[in-house]
């Protein structure tokens, strides 16, 4: 990790260096200068990086809220739609805590938290 950008070596022998964040909506075009300021990084970081190809270059969507707090809950449209979306670039780490509320939300158990401040409902 350096300045909120990583470099990880993987096991099939490939590094990966991410990553930039840019709000450009739903386009997941690649940059030149996003691939630039990333390799930089590297080979700054790992010097023996410089005479390594690099192999691919993409770019990933990840979806969040307005205000910063994922919707989890039920959705108005339908009476089984429930929505666990907006958890921007803490997917991963809020998983197990936003499926515990969902899971608990779908079966109409109390809830391990509370469960207004992601409520969709409450919220729109």
């Amino acid at each position: 990790m350096n300045n909120g950008k990583y470099v990880i070596p993987r096991r099939d022998g490939k590094v990966l260096a991410g990553s930039t964040l840019e709000d450009v909506g739903f386009d997941k075009r690649t940059t030149e200068q996003a691939k630039e300021e990333l390799a930089d990084m590297a080979i700054d970081l790992f010097p023996g990086l410089a005479s390594c190809p690099i192999s691919a270059h993409w770019s990933g969507l990840r979806p969040g809220s307005p205000d910063g707090i994922p919707y989890i809950g039920q959705m108005k449209e339908f009476d089984n739609l429930y929505i666990n979306a907006g958890h921007y670039r803490n997917g991963l780490v809020l998983a197990p805590a936003s499926v515990a509320l969902l899971s608990a939300i779908v079966s109409g158990e109390s809830t391990p938290i509370p469960s207004e401040p992601y409520n969709p409902l409450i919220r729109v």
